[in-house]
């Protein structure tokens, strides 16, 4: 069969799958998903760039049994020379997956499934990996757009209706308590200070002579959040 050579003689892959994606790539904002890589990225986007093309290229090589992707070695010269047929070939879902795996430890997800929950990873950290793998594609930050007529398509494939849904859908989650703790740190409630004085005074009562070891470090502890 035919085939299109990539990265020069260390693998193909069949003109037939990235056809149908080259046509994003040539008319996308921002270059033929040249990217822009090496031009003062952060080590953080690089390395959510890296996770996601590690992702992408062993989740694609399992679903299509191709070359090109299980042949893809991931090393820094990807911020220097960007395999831009590989680009070409990515598509929405493949970063939904991505993030979906991310967030739910799986690349797909069932919401009425009770099992299905994303403990992993919080909405606003999803953003940020979009935004960077956006970024390093080098598309731009049009929203992707597919015409139902003729199936061209324009826009960065980070920047989409699937992918914002999700992200929204996660959020959800986390309104509900049913998604990833948050790691932020924030000052006390007011509800929440009158608790710690009342209890506070409660076992200033019990200390006096019948306070137990528990009781009395816990004590200790409130006394130290006052300290700070």
């Amino acid at each position: 069969s035919q085939c299109l050579s990539v990265f020069g003689s260390l693998f193909t892959v069949p003109l037939c799958l990235c056809r149908s994606f080259q046509k994003m790539a040539e008319t996308a904002t921002g270059g033929e998903g040249a990217g822009m890589l090496g031009t003062g990225l952060t080590k953080d986007a690089k390395n959510r760039h890296k996770a996601f093309l590690k992702f992408f290229v062993t989740d694609r090589g399992e679903l299509e049994n191709d070359f090109l992707f299980k042949s893809f070695k991931l090393t820094d010269e990807i911020f220097t020379k960007p395999p831009q047929e590989l680009y070409k070939c990515i598509c929405p879902n493949d970063i939904y997956r991505f993030l979906t795996k991310l967030a739910f430890d799986r690349p797909t997800f069932d919401s009425k499934n009770p099992k299905h929950r994303p403990i992993h990873k919080r909405a606003d950290t999803l953003e940020a990996y979009r935004r960077d793998v956006g970024l390093c594609l080098g598309y731009g930050s049009e929203d992707y757009k597919k015409d139902p007529r003729t199936g061209a398509v324009s826009g960065s494939p980070a920047f989409s209706d699937v992918i914002r849904n999700l992200i929204k859908k996660v959020k959800d989650f986390q309104d509900r308590d049913e998604g990833a703790e948050s790691k932020e740190t924030r000052a006390f409630e007011f509800e929440e200070v009158l608790a710690c004085l009342q209890l506070n005074e409660e076992l200033e009562e019990k200390e006096k002579g019948t306070a137990t070891e528990d009781e009395q470090a816990q004590r200790i502890s409130i006394r130290g959040v006052w300290t700070l």
